[in-house]
This record gives structure tokens, C-alpha cells and sequence, in this order.
């Protein structure tokens, strides 16, 4: 046994030295490779030119399936129009533009470098497999689309610098959980620096709107049909002197089950989604809400740049203070009516959740 002790602590002894003899050169190695990487690893400019006589810029994607891309609006230090990546850059990058009256329509092609080949099949699958971020950035005034034809862009919109700080606090201001739908956000933020007028903001709020009603009518029908269910499944065939024991709540209690109809001394295991279905007026709560919550943000924004009228780049208001501060009080009341006018019917609702998390009402 001590022989085989003294070999197995050599064996290990020896082992450790070795290890220890070739860290450095996978020290070494390693850090070549970040060297490697770090050299594709970079914010570069790809697209840029001036912004003069455009309004429209058109961005289609190629050569790459999904693609995240800010934009930033009112970007600070140049009036120009600007793509850029930043990240690695696993990809060569051309572009080509075409000017047709006031818009600007730019095609960006990715091709895979050579020594990156191998990754031809990761790079295809998932948004989050695109090591690299795109931005575009815009003055005030030029709005930016997509061309998805080739490529499906997730865009999203970032303030520059000016208006975060002109903005800031409106959140809070308002009070709406609603303002936090993306949509909605960026629809009230470009009312709110003059890019919409009140009749494009509606527009843009009704688009959202439209999402969130669509998938109403189908909740509301399978609502009913979970509550059929569970119905049935607490429907017993028993005579009517039978009693069944059964505990709830940890406590013991007896169901008395008498010509088909059932009662008990105790309430029924009830379900976190509730027992009853969505009543059939609920698309009509929720699109009055919705209507609700329009105006309410709308003139929320109108208050909020008469306040902040110093701050340049947000809109002109001729409207008195007073005024726009009374009409707000009063959509704000319409918006609290109408909230608990759908809370009232859907409390307790099997799959009310579902209504209140789109309307971002989970915790109401």
C-alpha cells in the first residue's frame, strides 16, 4: 500500500510541475488569441454623408438574416446622415445609395470574411449570434425605414444626448404604465420634438393599439372554453345523499352534493388565473382604455413642452398652460375610469393576466 501511495503522490507531483512548466506558454497563447480577436474588434464608420434635401432614409439589409439596429435621432456633433457598427467585425461591409427627391435609399451588404467562414452556420441562427451592434444616426426631421425584404431588422430608438435631457422625467410626469410599450414610446417621443404632428402621433398610438386589441377576441373565446373545462372537471355524478371530504387550504372540509348541484362549507381550490371567463364587452374595456390613454398622453406631452418651453428642441405649445393642465385633469379621469371600469369585470377572470400585461397593468 505505501509503494502504491509513494507512485500514485510521484504521478501527481509530476503532473502538477508539468502543468505548472506550460502555463506560461497557454498564457501566452490566450492572449495571442484575445490580440486576434481584438483586432476585428472595433467601432467603424460603414455609410456617411450629408443630410441636405433628405427626409426619408430607406436602409435595406443584406447578405445577413437578422440584424438589431439602433437609431438615434438629433444626433449630436453632425448634421449628417451615419451608419456604424461597433463590435466584431466579422463581416466586410459595402454600400450603395440611390437619391430620389428627399429620400435617400441605401442598401447595406454584409459578406462573411474568409477567416470566418466557419461560422457561416452559427451566424444564421438567433438575433443574439450577430457579435456587433448597427446604429444609425439622423438629425431632427429625417425619418428612417426598412427594407425587410431580405433581412428582418429589430430597430429600436435611441435619444441623443439632448433630447434624454429634455425628456427627462417625463415618465415619472405622466404616470402612465403604458408609456412603457416601445411603440407607444417612440410615437409620443417624436410627437413630443415636433417630428409628429397630434394627427400622426394618433396614427402611430392607434398601429400599436391595433396589436394589442388583436389578440383580445382570442382570449376572450379561449377564456371560455378553460372555464368549461375546469367546470367539468369539478362536475361530480354523485347521489344525492353522497358526501365526499376533501381538504382546501390545509384545512378539512365537505362538499354536499344534492340533485346535481354542488355546495360546500368551504370555497373550491380556486386557480391563480381565476374561475370565471372574460365577459364579451372586455375588447370594448380595453379599446376604451386604450382611446383613453391616447389622449391622456398626448396631452401629457402638450403640458410638458409648455412647461419646458425653454428647451428648444422640444415643440412650440400655443395653448395657455391652464388650459392644457384642465383638459389633462380631465383625460386623466377618463383614463382612471376606464381602468377601473375593465378591472371591475376582469378581476378574478380566468386569463386576465393576459389582457393586463400588454396594457402593462400586471401589479393593478
Amino acid at each position: 500500500m505505501k509503494r502504491i501511495f509513494k507512485i500514485c503522490l510521484l504521478v501527481t507531483v509530476v503532473s502538477l510541475i508539468g502543468a505548472l512548466a506550460l502555463l506560461p506558454f497557454a498564457v501566452n497563447g490566450m492572449v495571442n488569441q484575445l490580440d486576434k480577436w481584438a483586432e476585428y474588434s472595433a467601432y467603424q464608420v460603414d455609410y456617411e454623408r450629408s443630410a441636405e434635401g433628405i427626409t426619408n432614409m430607406e436602409v435595406k439589409f443584406e447578405g445577413i438574416e437578422r440584424i438589431y439596429c439602433a437609431v438615434e435621432v438629433g444626433n449630436s456633433g453632425t448634421d449628417g446622415l451615419r451608419l456604424s457598427t461597433d463590435g466584431l467585425q466579422i463581416y466586410d461591409i459595402t454600400t450603395t445609395e440611390e437619391v430620389e427627391g428627399d429620400t435617400l435609399r441605401l442598401t447595406v451588404r454584409f459578406a462573411l470574411k474568409p477567416e470566418f467562414s466557419e461560422w457561416s452556420n452559427l451566424v444564421r441562427f438567433g438575433y443574439g449570434s450577430t457579435p456587433f451592434e448597427t446604429a444609425i444616426s439622423v438629425p431632427a426631421g429625417v425619418e428612417v425605414s426598412f427594407d425587410e425584404s431580405n433581412c428582418n431588422v429589430h430597430s429600436y430608438q435611441v435619444l441623443a444626448e439632448q433630447y434624454e435631457t429634455a425628456l427627462q422625467g417625463f415618465r415619472e410626469y405622466c404616470g402612465e404604465p403604458l408609456y412603457s410599450n416601445w411603440e407607444i414610446y417612440t410615437a409620443l417621443n417624436q410627437y413630443m420634438v415636433g417630428n409628429y404632428n397630434r394627427a400622426e402621433f394618433n396614427a402611430a398610438f392607434d398601429r400599436a393599439a391595433a396589436d394589442i386589441l388583436s389578440d383580445v377576441t382570442d382570449t376572450i373565446r379561449n377564456s371560455e372554453t378553460e372555464a368549461r373545462s375546469r367546470d367539468e372537471e369539478y362536475r361530480y355524478e354523485m347521489d344525492p345523499e353522497q358526501t365526499m371530504a376533501y381538504a382546501a387550504d390545509g384545512e378539512e372540509a365537505v362538499i354536499y352534493v344534492t340533485a346535481g348541484e354542488m355546495s360546500t362549507d368551504s370555497d373550491l381550490p380556486s386557480s391563480q388565473y381565476g374561475s370565471q371567463p372574460l365577459p364579451e364587452d372586455t375588447y370594448t374595456l380595453v379599446e376604451t382604455y386604450l382611446n383613453a390613454v391616447r389622449d391622456y398622453l398626448a396631452l401629457s406631452a402638450d403640458c410638458w413642452c409648455a412647461m419646458n418651453a425653454d428647451a428648444a428642441i422640444l415643440r412650440e405649445v400655443t395653448t395657455p398652460l391652464e388650459t392644457l393642465r384642465s383638459q389633462r385633469t380631465a383625460a386623466q379621469e377618463a383614463v382612471t375610469a376606464a381602468r377601473r371600469a375593465l378591472s371591475a369585470a376582469i378581476d378574478g377572470c380566468i386569463y386576465s393576466e393576459y389582457i393586463y400585461q400588454p396594457l402593462y397593468l400586471e401589479g393593478y
